[in-house]
């Protein structure tokens, strides 16, 4: 047992001796509560890259901070398993960016592979850098002095090249889809982030951990950009067990730095019993958990009531129109939720006659719009191709709008159309819900994109239902 209480007393010296070690652990615990929080999110190819690269962060990030450490098996371990990391994570980032942009390029990611594995094998055998070497300061601050030589020009290249990679696949993404594209901006500024961090970094004589720092940069950029990119919905990083963390998290503080000073204050002021100060701290924490308690529990009432409203108004409705067998009664209870729950100015709801989509229902009862969009149209394709839904904002910057006739453009402003959405029976399109322009021009947000997705869903069964039985009363 002794043993043990040397070795964490030890450790607990070394996390003091270090300089700056609170930048690796705050940016450790930034990772891990990204990488676990993505965990709970809905997956797709940008969420689970976003997530193997943040897998990649924690390890860079916990071997440095272990091997700093001394902990068990050692600095050689912890070196090697932070730097395998870092130069794993070029190519983690580069499948990121090529999924967030759909970048095909096999050849290319074959290539970035090979080096990738190649430079791992050579760190591995210890043929690149060696483990550093401990120098304790004046100050008794410790630091890691690296004995750098001439293999060190290898991954110096291989960076060099990727560097190189990802100017000419940002390039090629501002080329066709414009500078515009929804995220672009951000994933540019960490990528020149982490560049400029690890810049810093070889000055000579620094001592502050710039590329951790840039890290962090990094991440929350690339969250932000799979934000922008409508990928999740940021209650996502504020769920119920995160609030009520971070409650406890602040009791655990106030206990930590308040208790003690508030003791010695009322000991030395008012010469207070120790049973009296007991009470009056006790009262006063309990409190402080009660204020924090009341506070949590309107902002969880605020975040999340929208939500059970939500998942209210779709049982409603799911059950509604599983109990209907009429396209006309489906379609008015669809147009219903959609304007009870999204402030859109108008919702037009077409369906599939001769070749063509016509406009059958509408929000508008007093105002007859009959128009009609052809089954070809480059917004069919694409929500064939791509998923449920559009968002003509985005559409624009993609190519195939270029190829749209210009009276259905004219349409589309006549209109005032932001989002079309797709009702869908496996490959085919049975139905379009054409959304005009939200109140005050806003955006759709993640979670009205997602219950839109549902009603649609819900909506492409029951049409599929009603149209059958429709089908065998006229035969």
């Amino acid at each position: 047992m002794s043993d043990k209480i040397r070795y964490i007393r030890e450790v607990c010296v070394a996390m003091i001796d270090v300089p700056y070690l609170y930048v690796n652990l705050t940016a450790l615990c930034c990772y891990i509560f990204i990488f676990v929080t993505f965990l709970a999110a809905k997956k797709n190819p940008d969420i689970k890259y976003f997530i193997v690269v943040m897998g990649g962060f924690i390890l860079w990030t916990g071997g440095s901070i272990l091997m700093r450490l001394r902990v068990f098996p050692g600095i050689t371990f912890w070196f090697l398993v932070s730097i395998m990391s870092l130069f794993a994570l070029a190519f983690l980032i580069f499948l990121f960016i090529s999924s967030f942009a759909r970048l095909k390029g096999f050849f290319l990611k074959a290539v970035l592979a090979g080096l990738t594995f190649l430079l791992e094998i050579l760190t591995a055998l210890g043929l690149i850098l060696d483990a550093p070497s401990m120098l304790v300061r004046e100050d008794g601050g410790i630091v890691f002095v690296y004995d750098i030589g001439w293999p060190i020009l290898f991954p110096c290249l291989f960076f060099l090249f990727y560097i190189i990679t990802m100017v000419f696949v940002f390039r090629h993404i501002i080329k066709e889809k414009g500078m515009s594209t929804p995220g672009l901006v951000y994933i540019i500024m960490g990528c020149c982030a982490v560049l400029l961090g690890n810049m810093l970094q070889l000055i000579p004589g620094n001592v502050f951990p710039w590329d951790t720092l840039s890290g962090i940069i990094f991440a929350f950029l690339l969250m932000w950009a799979l934000y922008k990119k409508r990928m999740f919905q940021m209650r996502l990083l504020i769920s119920r067990s995160v609030v009520l963390m971070i409650g406890a998290l602040l009791c655990i503080l106030a206990a930590a730095y308040f208790i003690q000073p508030l003791s010695v204050f009322l000991d030395v002021h008012y010469n207070l019993s120790g049973s009296a100060i007991t009470t009056i701290v006790a009262v006063l924490f309990s409190m402080v958990i009660t204020a924090v308690f009341v506070m949590l529990k309107k902002l969880i009432d605020a975040l999340f009531t929208r939500e059970e409203q939500q998942n209210r108004l779709l049982k409603r409705f799911s059950t509604e129109v599983s109990q209907s067998l009429n396209t006309g009664e489906v379609m008015r209870k669809l147009i219903g939720i959609i304007k009870e729950e999204v402030p859109v100015g108008c919702v037009y709801v077409c369906l599939p006659e001769d070749n063509v989509f016509m406009a059958s229902y509408s929000s508008e009862q007093l105002v007859k719009k009959r128009f009609s969009i052809s089954a070809d149209n480059p917004c069919v394709k694409y929500l064939r191709a791509n998923g449920q839904y559009l968002l003509l904002s985005d559409f624009r910057k993609d190519p195939l709008y270029l190829s749209i006739w210009k009276s259905e453009k004219e349409l589309f402003q006549r209109l005032s159309l932001s989002c079309i959405f797709a009702l869908k029976d496996g490959d085919n399109i049975v139905g379009l819900i054409l959304l005009s322009d939200k109140e005050k021009g806003v955006n759709f947000s993640y979670t009205e994109l997602n219950f839109l997705e549902t009603v649609s869903s819900i909506a492409s069964i029951a049409v599929k239902n009603a149209g059958l039985y429709e089908q065998m009363y006229r035969e």
